[in-house]
């Protein structure tokens, strides 16, 4: 090519000039392939100068878009976006359409790669890709479709993505395109990997490196050696992995792609999370050249990953600063994992309800961008975590106002859990906050038709668990419900799933209910098979169920007045926290006692 360049210039026809731009180019182009950048702006910008100076405005335009992938490639977007407009201006003037295709691109890869701002990204690609279907460029055509991957890829819908990247790969190999073929393959191991297959992963960058090596793209080659580490690091092999990512890392170095060297710094730092001192020494030396290069987004990501391996106060202010690079550049999906960190800060300071703020817009965020299950559950699981400390606070202080019986307080927290729980969507919360109140109203308050109403909508939240039914059937009976609570006791006495103490308190209650519908022939038999049960168990057997809601509602229902003092006696004696023997001879007692009423 540079014979070529030597033999236009030694000829004295006019038109020499116009070829010497497209070589001056084409030249420019070679050298993007092997990564020398500074070799890149140098032909540029002479064949600009060449091109302008003959009136030659297509060579201008495709070597003012030259200039602006160099800006590119060294992180300066801003200046990037100058050429590249500029480029563009002058491929819509002259109806050079192949140019405005390659010029939208581009301007879409400025938006995508160094602001992150998706949606404008995504406008430019397929503005291009719909040109190049216009005019049969099939080269250009499978830019666009990697570029509209590699968008469905960062905005988390990876099957999506899967989709370009595969009709890249068929056209590719159609059309010869080697080094397309090439990221083609890588950006499926991505796709691989991102879905939990490290070793389909690592079997498409394999390939992807094999081609970037014979056709001599070092960029390429470093990219997909730096995706290998990611690869062993994931399979457990850090060993590997930093081989891999220190051979990528030397090739960015020499061919003087700062961006790339970046990237690959931060690679090394993700393979050393087990060694988090290590790990923020390789962030720190990315952040450092993304600052110096004015990458914002890849500021943001160092920020964030920097402050994910910090204590609590570190962390909030990295993560804060990289949550506020992310607002300013619009990315919303990167904006995620800032907000977790800060959530986890503040659980380690102690500020549950700051947390709970933060990771609730975190778990937003991965909703809408449809993350993947295990992200997704790392969230669920911090946000519950944060929900149990927040519900337990308010559970605790009802707890200790009961034990003064402070009954309004322990009311009033009882219900804020409960309000709280319902509010976030924490079922166990909700649960806990319910089973409290229920026991508040029945055994301390004596409010019979609120206790019933609180544990109907613990069945509401779960119909299946024994212990609720229990509850309830008792409750069937405190509120006078007699026939219903007949049919509630016997059924969870035949249920052998339901613990043996529980059996033992509902066989007592069923007692009492059978005395208030007049059932008196049912109570010989019923206290005979109580003391049985009780005899077969152990020594130190406990019923442990308390009874103050049902001895109150006897001591005060009238259908129960000939025999509240019985009643009392029996629920008396099974209270008792002696042992068995103790239980069985206050039943004994009990049973002498008792005398049918007429």
């Amino acid at each position: 090519m540079k014979k070529a360049l030597a033999l236009y210039r030694s000829q004295n026809f006019k038109q020499a000039t116009t070829k010497e731009a497209d070589i001056l180019y084409d030249l420019g182009k070679i050298f993007y392939t092997l990564g020398q950048l500074d070799s890149i702006r140098v032909y540029s910008q002479t064949g600009l100068t060449i091109a302008r100076e003959i009136g030659y405005r297509q060579g201008e335009a495709v070597n003012l878009a030259n200039l602006g992938v160099v800006f590119y490639e060294l992180g300066q977007p801003d200046s990037a976006y100058v050429y590249m407009q500029a480029a563009l201006k002058i491929s819509n003037e002259i109806g050079y359409r192949k140019g405005e295709a390659y010029q939208l691109g581009y301007l879409g890869f400025g938006f995508f790669n160094s602001s992150g701002q998706l949606d404008i990204a995504r406008g430019y690609f397929q503005a291009a890709l719909k040109i190049a279907r216009e005019i049969g460029d099939r080269q250009i055509e499978v830019y666009q479709l990697v570029n509209l991957g590699n968008v469905f890829y960062e905005l988390g819908q990876p099957d999506s993505a899967r989709v370009y990247f595969q009709a890249v790969l068929k056209i590719t190999r159609e059309i010869g395109d080697r080094q397309s073929e090439a990221a083609a393959l890588g950006n499926n191991g991505v796709i691989f990997n991102a879905l939990g297959r490290p070793d389909s992963a690592h079997v498409y960058f394999q390939a992807a490196l094999k081609i970037f090596r014979e056709i001599g793209y070092r960029k390429g080659e470093a990219i997909f050696l730096g995706n290998l580490g990611l690869v062993f690091s994931g399979l457990g092999q850090p060993d590997s992995a930093r081989v891999y990512g220190r051979a990528a890392l030397k090739i960015f170095r020499e061919i003087g792609d700062r961006q790339g060297e970046a990237n690959q710094l931060s690679g090394l730092g993700l393979m050393l999370l087990a060694m988090p001192d290590s790990a923020r020494v390789y962030h720190h030396a990315a952040l450092k050249i993304f600052r110096e290069i004015g990458n914002r987004k890849g500021e943001g990501i160092q920020l964030s990953l920097l402050g994910w391996g910090s204590r609590a106060d570190s962390a909030r202010a990295y993560s804060q600063a990289a949550l506020k690079i992310f607002r300013e550049i619009g990315n919303r999906r990167l904006q995620a994992v800032p907000l977790f960190t800060i959530g986890l800060a503040f659980v380690a300071l102690g500020q549950p309800d700051s947390a709970r703020v933060y990771l609730e817009k975190s778990l937003k965020i991965h909703a809408e961008i449809q993350s993947p299950i295990a992200v997704y559950a790392i969230n669920i699981n911090a946000m519950n975590a944060i929900n149990a400390q927040v519900n337990q606070r308010y559970i605790a202080m009802g707890d200790a106002a009961l034990t003064k019986d402070q009954f309004d307080s322990a009311r009033v927290n009882y219900e804020l859990a409960l309000a709280d729980g319902k509010k976030f969507g924490y079922a166990a919360g909700t649960l806990s906050a319910l089973g409290r109140l229920s026991f508040l109203f029945h055994e301390r308050t004596f409010r019979f038709p609120e206790a019933f109403a609180i544990d109907q909508q613990r069945l509401q939240l779960d119909s299946t668990d024994l212990s609720f039914q229990a509850d309830f059937a008792e409750k069937h009976f405190t509120t006078g419900r007699f026939p219903a609570a007949e049919k509630r006791l016997a059924a969870l006495l035949l249920n052998l799933k339901v613990e043996v103490q529980v059996k033992i308190a509902l066989a007592a209650i069923q007692i009492a209910n059978a005395l208030a519908q007049n059932k008196t022939q049912q109570v010989p038999a019923a206290l005979e098979t109580l003391q049985q049960n009780i005899a077969s168990q152990p020594d130190t057997f406990q019923v442990g169920w308390t009874f103050e809601g049902t001895k109150h509602f006897i001591s005060q229902n009238e259908k129960l007045a000939p025999y509240r003092a019985w009643l009392l006696q029996l629920f008396q004696a099974l209270e008792s926290k002696e042992g068995r023997e103790a239980i069985l001879a206050a039943l004994r007692e009990a049973r002498k006692n008792f005398r049918i009423q007429k």
